[in-house]
């Protein structure tokens, strides 16, 4: 049993922080963990420092032993609050674990990967803002899920056409970001008196596409690339115009834009996976 303090703050050396009684349940060889959660807030403050990191070292609370249950116990929703401040994800929950949640407020956590370990920030799809579920079971009761995003990475601007009025490349696509609340892939999701509300999942913005290649006195400029189709929830990018050469016919046109995508999972995502229970959703 762990009875970590706000006080203690965000540490791996201190006994009495969260993420450090988090690594030692991860490494112990209790079947069941109970994490007794006081008033106030515990706020994470150790980033990820290269990419993704998956031990709980850094970024989001990673609960890794397989087999294990991890119970963490609030005072209450809004009483007892895990912020992820805006740093990675709050907690990340891998394959065969069981997790519940009770009594407790999950807030501002930003998932801009897709938890692999090494993943940088926009290179891949964005997963879970608030907990991210790889074949877990997740329990939410008494629980509010609010504030938290996926945000996925802008795509990457379009290459220039090559001089003689070649075509700009098209934009790279954004990254799709599911789950702004919880993403979740198979296992199961219960959830019991909770509320989820105000999360957001925010797909990337498409690159705007390369500009068209210069003209001469006889060719015109190379038509600006087409914007990079948008990640899910985000925008297309636009066209690229042509680099000038102050010749009369050595402006490019603009690229096409594609079409933005919609916004998906702004709460939960879930694929392959059993959600069943009440929850109050806004």
């Amino acid at each position: 049993m762990f009875n970590p303090t706000v006080a203690a703050g965000d540490s791996t050396s201190d006994p009495d922080s969260l993420r450090n009684n988090v690594i030692a349940a991860n490494g112990n060889s209790d079947t069941t963990n109970i994490f007794n959660l006081a008033a106030g807030t515990y706020t994470l403050t150790i980033g990820n420092t290269t990419g993704q990191e998956n031990a709980a070292m850094e970024g989001d609370l990673d609960l890794t032993a397989a087999g294990k249950t991890y119970t963490f116990v609030g005072q209450g929703a809004g009483v007892t609050i895990i912020s992820g401040n805006v740093l990675d994800r709050v907690f990340h929950a891998f394959s065969d674990v069981t997790v519940v949640f009770q009594n407790l407020t999950i807030t501002a956590g930003l998932a801009q990967d897709d938890g692999s370990d090494g993943a940088a920030a926009g290179s891949t799809a964005a997963l879970g803002g608030g907990i991210l579920s790889t074949n877990a079971t997740i329990t939410l009761e008494g629980v509010t899920l609010t504030e938290n995003v996926a945000q996925g990475g802008a795509g990457t601007t379009g290459t220039i056409g090559t001089a003689g009025g070649g075509s700009g490349g098209t934009g790279g696509a954004g990254q799709d970001a599911q789950g702004g609340g919880l993403h979740a892939t198979m296992g199961t999701v219960t959830v019991l008196t909770s509320t989820v509300s105000g999360n957001q999942a925010v797909g990337g913005n498409g690159g705007t596409g390369g500009q068209g290649g210069a003209g001469d006195m006889s060719t015109a400029g190379g038509a600006g690339g087409a914007g990079g189709a948008a990640g899910a929830g985000g925008t297309a990018g636009g066209g690229g115009g042509s680099s000038g050469c102050g010749c009369a016919l050595a402006r490019g046109g603009p690229g096409s834009k594609k079409n933005a995508a919609t916004v998906s999972g702004a709460a939960f995502f879930a694929i392959g996976l059993l959600l069943r229970g009440t929850r109050r959703r806004k």
